[in-house]
């Protein structure tokens, strides 16, 4: 298996087709009314071709990537048999293959003058249980890649192998705003469908793999035979574990790279994992305090929040010296789970929503060992409900939108609660 290959042009090109028919579908009428196109969980290759004929459509991207938020009128969509139709019309596979757009032809000027004319949406559930579209500026998120490239050495040509999806901030600062800004080629590969290797069409050269905590043992797999000059990783705390780990494979790589930030704040900073110990270094602008408003967390100054210049996030700091800082984890109930960020409330929501209006607990356990970050728990106030219900309620779960299901489920007659009838996480952990 080999990936599918299109220049940027050609795919710059045929997205104008994509364009057209969303235009002329009658589904999709009164296309002037419109000024977002939603972007569910899709393969890589069709978001992509969205991405792009939303740009062609003078519309801002809405990148879903949990299919959860609530659509109203200024919402373009798309149906999968309109796609269906298109890639077919094009030759386009339909069948989840790797997909790679090459920069052997260069970069479509009139793709980054639309890249630099639109607002970026981008769902995330933030500190709510409520998903919500956070809006990140052209002029922000351009001045962050550049950025990016300076810090990773990036070269016109270079070949950037992205193991995550394009469709969260930091999959698309990384997979389509760094290849296009540095001139690049970038291949999406996807981990579900097959372990990268040279023999099922994985390049024998690249210049930079984008990874996610989760993708571990697919990239100790991938250095069995593969070398890896620059690798970049979204933040999560190694563990000495798998710090041993990555001690074996030094000859497989030259730089490992953990980037801080997330959808409200953009990056923050980064630290090479290979040499640097725990601290993080924050990006060239970025400044840092401790909220006193009683609020927890802290206020981030920075040059990629535009119009605003500065943003709360629940995250804590220790401030070093050299424009260095220790990440302390987060203030409110936010937890980074497979590289995404979640609340527990949003699950709990989910979860209630699953079993008929139930009460719900959440909890996640942070393991520096685990692929995911961590364990997340949840138990069930139910009377009705076992174990025998488990794969039903999984599929239901999975019906409301992309969020993990909990690793360990419980069931629970009555919650234990105290005088104030608030239930007691500390108990319920006791009934395990």
């Amino acid at each position: 298996m080999s990936a599918f290959v299109l220049s940027w042009h050609d795919f710059w090109t045929r997205a104008a087709l994509l364009a057209d028919r969303l235009k002329g579908d009658s589904k999709s009428s009164r296309i002037e009314s419109k000024t977002k196109l939603w972007i569910p969980s899709l393969d890589a290759q069709q978001g992509l071709f969205l991405f792009a004929a939303a740009l062609h459509l003078g519309l801002d991207p809405v990148f879903d990537e949990k299919s959860s938020l609530d659509l109203d009128a200024t919402y373009l969509q798309s149906s999968p048999e309109l796609w269906q139709a298109f890639a077919k019309e094009q030759g386009l596979p339909l069948d989840n293959s790797q997909f790679m757009l090459s920069a052997d032809q260069g970069i479509p000027v009139g793709l980054l003058e639309a890249i630099e004319q639109r607002d970026y949406y981008f769902s995330s559930s933030g500190s709510t249980a409520k998903a919500k579209t956070l809006c990140k500026s052209a002029e922000g998120l351009l001045r962050e890649s550049k950025v990016l490239q300076n810090l990773y050495g990036l070269q016109a040509h270079s070949k950037i192998v992205a193991l995550v999806r394009p469709f969260h901030i930091y999959g698309f600062l990384h997979s389509v705003l760094l290849p296009l800004t540095s001139a690049g080629s970038a291949v999406y590969w996807s981990t579900q469908l097959s372990l990268p290797s040279e023999e099922n069409g994985f390049p024998a050269h690249t210049d930079l793999t984008i990874t996610v905590p989760a993708h571990w043992s697919v990239l100790t797999h991938l250095w069995s035979d593969h070398r890896t000059p620059t690798v970049v990783s979204s933040g999560a705390f190694f563990g000495k574990e798998r710090a041993a780990e990555l001690f074996k494979h030094k000859e497989s790589f030259d730089r490992y790279f953990e980037i801080l930030g997330s959808t409200e704040t953009g990056g923050i900073g980064y630290r090479r994992v290979d040499h640097e110990g725990y601290a993080f270094t924050l990006f060239e602008g970025i400044r840092v305090e401790a909220r006193t408003d009683g609020g927890g967390g802290s206020l981030i100054y920075s040059p990629f929040l535009i119009p605003e210049s500065s943003i709360h996030s629940p995250d804590r700091f220790e401030q070093l010296a050299d424009q260095r800082v220790l990440h302390l984890g987060r203030a409110d109930r936010v937890f980074k789970y497979a590289g995404l960020r979640y609340t527990l409330g949003e699950l709990e929501d989910m979860m209630s929503k699953a079993c008929d209006g139930a009460s719900v607990v959440c909890a996640f356990e942070e393991n520096s060992n685990s692929p995911q970050g961590g364990l997340l728990r949840s138990w069930i106030e139910t009377r009705t409900l076992s174990a025998v219900d488990l794969i039903p309620l999984r599929k239901k779960y999975q019906s409301f939108g992309n969020r993990p299901f909990p690793s360990a489920l419980y069931f629970v007659p009555e919650f234990p609660r105290d005088a104030q009838g608030k239930v007691s996480l500390l108990e319920l952990k006791r009934l395990i």
